[in-house]
C-alpha cells in the first residue's frame, strides 16, 4: 500500500503543462502531417459522398474539399479556435 503522505509528496505538473499535453493528445502536431478524407452520408434515403485533404501544422489546420466537383476548391481554415471558410464561387 502506498501511504498518504507519499502521495502528497507528487506534485503534478502545471496546468499550463497539463493542456499543452491535452491539446497534443487531441492531435495538435508540431512537425506537420496531411491525408486525404472520404465523408460519406446518408439522409433520407440519399447518400452523398464529399472527399477532402486535410493539413495540420500545430493548432493549425487546412481542409479542402476536393469532390464533389461543385464543391472542389471550398476551404475552412483553423487556427486555433477560430475558423475561417472560403467558398471560390461566391462573388
Amino acid at each position: 500500500l502506498i501511504s498518504l503522505p507519499l502521495l502528497a509528496a507528487v506534485k503534478s505538473p502545471p496546468a499550463e503543462k497539463l493542456l499543452q499535453l491535452s491539446d497534443r493528445a487531441r492531435g495538435s502536431v508540431q512537425s506537420g502531417v496531411s491525408w486525404d478524407a472520404e465523408l460519406v452520408s446518408v439522409e433520407e434515403g440519399e447518400t452523398s459522398t464529399r472527399k477532402f485533404t486535410v493539413k495540420v501544422l500545430g493548432d493549425n489546420a487546412l481542409v479542402e474539399i476536393t469532390e464533389p466537383a461543385r464543391n472542389a476548391g471550398e476551404k475552412f481554415l483553423f487556427n486555433d479556435l477560430v475558423m475561417w471558410f472560403h467558398k471560390p464561387s461566391l462573388r
